[in-house]
């Protein structure tokens, strides 16, 4: 497993003035904070794009940190991140400001881990436990951002029927972000962009490495959908409720857990041993 901790700062848009002080993001999570997928060594594709997609609807500079661990669940996103987080917060405060928003991506490493009896309810249980970590940090008034993983049932390097599956667990466990949301004060959820027509072709919308990250184009229009997203005085609408893959005749699932075995989604080893 790779971890990767960066701070870049994102400017406003050249043309006019800038309207608001200088906002900071931090983001939390796996590969996709990494940057697995996106090409060149500009910084991880998502908080770039992101700050810069809210820098230009705010007119304001936004200072962008990122604390990435590919592989990572939620637990050892807690375990290894938390104390970056918290030197991101002091950094921050030296510089006379604060963290206003928290962007967390998280969730696939976790629905993989169902075959070691990782449920969907221990998932929401540690995540809540990582939001409270991370709202003792930033304080009471920063925004946490829980956005749905879009995509899943469009990557190019999921066959049937994987890509059912998959499907299915990545809804069930984005269901539980939901959920979690509504019980936190000033945590929101985003859902996935139902009104994406997958323009060019979905392949356009992953990486050529792997076919399973997003590209940098889709990074690019991930974070345009959140930072619209973001700016809406109501949440998006609710998932809806996922719809379970048929039901094949495997009474040892010996055919499911030979795709998870032989699958990693970010490359990391799959989690051995007794489950925790």
């Amino acid at each position: 497993r790779r971890r990767r901790a960066a701070r870049w700062s994102d400017a406003a848009p050249e043309a006019g003035q800038v309207d608001e002080p200088r906002r900071r993001i931090l983001f939390v999570g796996d590969s996709l904070v990494s940057g697995v997928g996106c090409a060149g060594d500009a910084g991880p594709a998502m908080p770039r794009a992101l700050a810069r997609a809210m820098a230009e609807a705010r007119n304001a500079e936004v200072a962008w940190s990122a604390v990435g661990l590919t592989g990572g669940d939620v637990r050892t996103l807690h375990r290894e991140l938390l104390p970056l987080v918290r030197e991101e917060v002091a950094l921050a405060r030296r510089d006379g400001e604060t963290v206003e928003m928290v962007v967390v991506l998280c969730g696939v490493n976790d629905w993989k881990r169902v075959l070691h009896l990782r449920t969907a309810g221990m998932f929401r249980q540690d995540l809540a436990d990582l939001v409270a970590a991370i709202r003792r940090e930033v304080g009471a008034d920063a925004r946490i951002v829980l956005p749905a993983l879009p995509g899943v049932d469009h990557a190019p390097r999921f066959a049937e029927p994987l890509r059912t599956c998959f499907s299915y667990l990545s809804a069930v466990w984005d269901r539980e972000k939901e959920t979690l949301a509504k019980g936190f004060k000033q945590v929101e959820f985003v859902a996935t962009p139902s009104h994406w027509t997958w323009e060019g072709g979905a392949k356009a919308y992953f990486s050529k490495i792997d076919g399973v990250h997003p590209s940098d184009f889709g990074y690019r229009r991930w974070a345009e959908y959140l930072a619209e997203a973001l700016q809406r005085p109501t949440p998006p609408p609710p998932l809806p409720k996922p719809n379970p893959p048929p039901h094949t005749h495997d009474p040892n699932n010996t055919h499911i857990r030979r795709l998870f075995e032989e699958f990693s989604l970010s490359g990391a080893p799959q989690p051995s041993g007794p489950p925790v």
